[in-house]
């Protein structure tokens, strides 16, 4: 309790204390700006590099196939998720390869927003924005 009161009243009191504390509070905030810069730059990054992978893949043409394929990805994209936040990305590029081969990929876009966290779902509209 001895601290709380040395706290308080230094600062009420002391005007270095207020400027150091507002000083750190801005670095704090400057490095969480630039942090989540960073991880922006990072997903676009990402995003290209995926469309193209994409872009340069052939899809099966049967029926058949392509929903053996999209089973495949739908499967490896929950798996993805299942392992956690560092994986979510990969995951993403799963799900927008199966939307790919999806024959209704409005509906797959609307089923995605109920079973898959928004951070996927945001990954895998800006894979098809940059489409």
């Amino acid at each position: 309790i001895g601290y709380i009161v040395y706290w308080d009243y230094m600062r009420h009191n002391n005007k270095e204390f207020r400027n150091k504390w507002k000083r750190g509070k801005k670095k704090a905030a400057k490095r969480r700006r630039a942090e989540v810069e960073v991880a922006k730059d990072r997903i676009t990054t990402f995003v290209k590099k995926a469309v193209d992978e994409v872009s340069k893949e052939s899809f099966p043409t049967d029926v058949a196939a392509k929903e053996k394929y999209f089973m495949d990805q739908v499967s490896n994209g929950e798996t993805l998720l299942a392992e956690g936040k560092e994986r979510h990305l990969d995951a993403a590029l799963c799900f927008y390869k199966a939307l790919k081969v999806y024959p209704n990929p409005v509906e797959l876009i609307m089923i995605y927003q109920k079973t898959i966290p928004e951070a996927v779902i945001n990954v895998i509209y800006e894979m098809m924005s940059f489409e």
